[in-house]
């Protein structure tokens, strides 16, 4: 949570909109000095770890990459909330509105032909993915570094489960998925040469582009794709 210029670790309690946020130790905690200040407050979560390093205007960025195998805690690792400035009074209530920085790709795999059992899915892979050398401006924006700072590798996704009512087809009656993937990934303005590969047992690996011309060229921050 940052204060002006002053970052200190605060922890989350609770779910949903009623979580709060409180201080990792009594030295974490910020004070009033008087009933009629108010405080600019902002806020963030880096899934790797405590960053107390603020985005500020002579340091607009940080360096900050998504995990390649989101699996276990990769997928938690990878993803990135901020929350804007806000005027906080005290005695006063005033909430932080946290946004995911990241973008989510859904890969739902049907039972329809060649999969019919999930074990015959060897593996989920989004092929050329920025990976590292994304930053972080000073409104909590994920954007890109220059040329040579940055890389495309490989993502595994998640195993979700199986997703329900999903729309394989149009006009067709929603079905329950063989199997559900999920990846936190970073914005990306050109997904042109992004394919998602697909392994079945006993079978070449099949590639899906998610570029749709015309439509969807793009995977912008919070927002959900689903293939």
């Amino acid at each position: 949570v940052q204060v002006g210029d002053v970052v200190k670790k605060y922890v989350a309690v609770g779910s949903g909109e009623s979580t709060t946020l409180q201080p990792a130790d009594p030295d974490n905690a910020f004070y009033w000095q008087s009933t009629d200040e108010t405080k600019q407050v902002s806020a963030w979560y880096i899934g790797k770890g405590y960053n107390n390093v603020p985005p500020t205007k002579t340091n607009p960025a940080w360096k900050w990459s998504v995990q390649s195998n989101q699996n276990d805690k990769g997928y938690q690792q990878s993803d990135f909330l901020y929350a804007p400035q806000t005027t906080c009074s005290f005695g006063g209530t005033s909430s932080l509105t946290f946004s995911h920085k990241t973008a989510k790709v859904v890969i739902n795999i049907r039972k329809y032909g060649v999969p019919t059992d999930d074990k015959d899915i060897e593996s989920i892979t989004i092929l050329r993915t920025m990976l590292t050398g994304s930053t972080v401006n000073i409104n909590g924006e994920l954007t890109f570094s220059g040329k040579g700072e940055y890389s495309r590798e490989s993502i595994t996704p998640k195993l979700s489960g199986q997703n329900t009512n999903v729309s394989f087809e149009a006009n067709k009656p929603a079905e329950t998925a063989l199997a559900s993937y999920q990846a936190l990934v970073i914005p990306d303005n050109d997904i042109f040469s992004t394919p998602i590969e697909i392994k079945i047992k006993g079978y070449t690996p099949f590639k899906y582009n998610p570029y749709v011309q015309g439509t969807i060229d793009k995977w912008e921050s919070g927002m959900q794709y689903t293939y």
